[in-house]
């Protein structure tokens, strides 16, 4: 009685059979072995879960064959027993369903081997019955010599203890694990995402071309060079900034930039702490420059101050006037009398009002302030007549002059007032005069000035 205990699963004729028909089962059986060393294709019904692929006896089937292809729609991992439990064979099996799905690869409940889409492996059958397991048979590959002619990808460890040459590009998804890395060619290229290197300890850049160039879409915008031991931080764009930047209370702001389209001036976005800033290095602390050289400081966009080569300081914006009266005025008897100083002789800064014949301090501190009068026709028989200064915070009085020690009237006087006083910001300050008594009023001139300015 013919059997099918083969891996094959080819008829074996028992002694005596097939009488007649011997050469048509060897024929089949032939035909049947070159399956089992062909291609095959088995589709697996759509988004199952299971498939079970027994060869059939004495039979064309595709699960004889050698390499199997299986095909279909899967949504979930679909577990493909192959039988019978008791063969055991090779085969190359290729996932080639749709659906991005996981086989795997059964013949009992020993082990299996999981392929996925679009993979194939080469597994052998045990053929121990129930317990039957699935191997992969390039688990633990020893290969001499690999050639791959096209992609290799890696999804596990590789071990390579020679030299490995690619000719192609080598894509490791997991990460490559080396000791040192030495590269013919001249470029890393990444196609898209970030590059991060992480290193335990510090990162060393050494380029003997004395060159390392920054570098956007092929255009450079940065270069650090050596020159003589010297480190050169350059901006190798035309006209373009070199700009230092930081975050402060979680929003960027440019701290320093370096203007390349003026000479490299720097413009600091807040004030500059130092302990000197030197035109020469001789370590003398403050601000110093030699030659013809000039000192200027601005603010505001205006010049504030001006240092010249000889020491000569200049104060464009420092509060100074001096304003004189602009027509003859008459003193009230018995009552204080504002100057009318209404004409201007310079009024640096404008801090005098001609209309209210007023300076008014425009900051705090300490100003000399002074004004000579000149009085016409001074009764004798005037009890006295007094000059002074009103300020916000003070009088000062001039000269009190008594005018009856005269033989005749009228008469004709100079007097001055004069001091550094105190003046904060916005206060005030304005000539007075004062005659007591007598029978005609004093006359001040054109002649009269008043002046002052910020002593410091």
């Amino acid at each position: 009685m013919a059997t099918y205990v083969n891996d094959l699963r080819l008829t074996e004729l028992a002694t005596g059979e097939g009488s007649g028909t011997w050469g048509t089962t060897t024929n089949t059986n032939l035909e049947l072995i070159g399956e089992a060393l062909g291609y095959g294709t088995e589709g697996i019904t759509t988004n199952a879960d299971t498939h079970a692929s027994t060869v059939a006896d004495g039979s064309t089937d595709p699960g004889r064959a050698m390499y199997i292809k299986y095909t279909g729609t899967l949504d979930s991992a679909c577990t493909i027993t192959l039988g019978p439990n008791t063969t055991s064979r090779v085969h190359i099996i290729e996932n080639g369903t749709s659906g991005s799905q996981n086989i795997i690869i059964s013949q009992g409940s020993g082990a299996n081997v999981t392929i996925p889409a679009g993979d194939v492996k080469v597994v052998y059958l045990d053929g121990a019955g129930s317990g039957a397991a699935v191997v992969d048979a390039f688990a633990s590959l020893n290969v001499v010599d690999l050639k791959v002619e096209d992609d290799l990808t890696v999804t596990d460890d590789a071990t390579i203890g020679g030299t490995l040459g690619v000719t192609g590009v080598l894509t490791a998804n997991a990460g490559i694990d080396i000791d040192n890395f030495n590269i013919d060619g001249t470029t890393i290229a990444l196609s898209s995402g970030d590059l991060t290197i992480d290193v335990a300890g510090d990162i060393n850049i050494d380029a003997d071309g004395g060159d390392i160039l920054l570098k956007d879409g092929g255009t450079s915008f940065g270069q650090f060079s050596i020159s003589s031991g010297d480190l050169y931080i350059q901006q190798p764009t035309s006209d373009k900034d070199i700009v230092f930047r930081g975050l402060d209370d979680a929003s960027y702001i440019s701290a320093l930039t370096l203007d390349m389209s003026a000479a490299g001036r720097a413009t600091f976005n807040s004030s500059v702490l130092t302990t000197g800033v030197y035109g020469a290095s001789d370590g003398n602390s403050g601000i110093q420059f030699d030659g013809s050289d000039v000192v200027t400081l601005h603010t505001g966009g205006n010049l504030a101050q001006q240092i010249d080569a000889n020491g000569h300081i200049t104060m464009p914006l420092q509060p100074a006037f001096l304003v004189n009266a602009a027509a003859m005025s008459n003193i009230a008897i018995d009552g204080a009398r504002t100057v009318t100083f209404s004409s201007e002789v310079f009024d640096q800064n404008a801090d005098f009002n001609t209309g209210t014949y007023t300076f008014t301090a425009p900051v705090t501190g300490k100003y000399y302030l002074t004004a000579n009068i000149r009085a016409n026709a001074i009764p004798t028989n005037a009890t006295y007549f007094t000059v002074y200064i009103v300020t916000s915070n003070r009088n000062v009085l001039g000269r009190i002059f008594d005018p009856d020690g005269y033989d005749s009237s009228p008469v004709y006087d100079w007097y001055s007032a004069g001091s550094i006083v105190d003046m904060d910001a916005s206060d005030t300050a304005y000539v007075a005069v004062f005659q007591y008594e007598g029978t005609a009023q004093t006359d001040i001139t054109v002649d009269s000035i008043f002046s002052g300015y910020l002593a410091c």
